[in-house]
């Protein structure tokens, strides 16, 4: 239970810092230099969690939780940070990444 916990604990962290420098890129567009170089770091520092868990686990099983959890947070903040419209190719996008995380444990 605590290997689990603490897999989960740093690959929460690391996806929110992907999701951290995605939102700084995106916010970068209105050329905000100040924000592309943070969404750069952010990225990079995305290298020593991940570099961690792939210590731990298959390839396979956390490259598909990975993008599961980066998608279902990803669509969060589009939806309530950048209030883009939340569409049915989207809802469908939610649901194929929830049912991913629930099959990646069978």
């Amino acid at each position: 239970m605590k290997r689990f916990l603490i897999f989960y604990s740093v690959l929460t962290v690391a996806i929110v810092i992907e999701i951290l420098a995605d939102a700084s890129l995106k916010q970068s567009i209105e050329s905000n230099l100040y924000l592309f170089f943070i969404g750069m770091i952010l990225y990079g520092l995305t290298a020593f969690p991940v570099a961690y868990l792939f210590k731990k686990t298959d390839f396979e099983i956390l490259f598909m939780i990975w993008e599961a959890f980066g998608v279902v947070l990803g669509l969060g903040v589009a939806t309530f940070y950048f209030q883009e419209a939340f569409t049915l190719q989207r809802a469908l996008a939610l649901v194929c990444a929830l049912g991913a995380m629930i099959f990646s444990y069978l």
